[in-house]
């Protein structure tokens, strides 16, 4: 859901907006590249026991709501259709959404059943995130 309201209003109510303001766009994105290598980095090392809190459902979708994939998304990979109607166009984001979150649960899951594999997930996650940032940031600049 948290991606579902992020996606639908950026791409409604913000893409049209920033059509007219690049630099406002541009500024976004890099902000949201930033935010990715903090978040890469911070995934690289493991978190302290006394960091760990549980997440419950508010919190995965405030996390979700902030997350800036939601906004990179809206902004970039769906494009205003006019041949596709609104709820048309929400229930194939809804679709995607949901199956896509659904693999990288299971994904997640298979992977994170040794403490080993664990490790290594966590890294590779890292390196995908520093790496998507860097992508993120030349399309800002670029």
């Amino acid at each position: 859901m948290g991606y579902l309201a992020t996606i639908v209003g950026v791409a409604n109510i913000a893409g049209p907006l920033l059509q007219d303001h690049v630099a406002v766009e541009r500024i976004i994105k890099l902000a949201s590249a930033f935010w990715v290598l903090y978040l890469g980095f911070r995934l690289w090392t493991p978190v302290k026991s006394s960091e760990k809190s549980l997440t419950g459902n508010v919190r995965l979708l405030v996390t979700t709501l902030l997350n800036p994939k939601g906004v990179v998304l809206g902004l970039t990979m769906i494009p205003p259709s006019q041949n596709m109607s609104p709820a048309a166009a929400i229930a194939t984001i809804a679709a995607v959404v949901t199956v896509t979150s659904s693999l990288w649960l299971l994904a997640g899951r298979l992977l994170l059943v040794g403490s080993r594999r664990a490790a290594v997930a966590r890294k590779a996650g890292s390196a995908i995130l520093l790496l998507f940032s860097a992508l993120l940031a030349s399309s800002a600049l670029s």
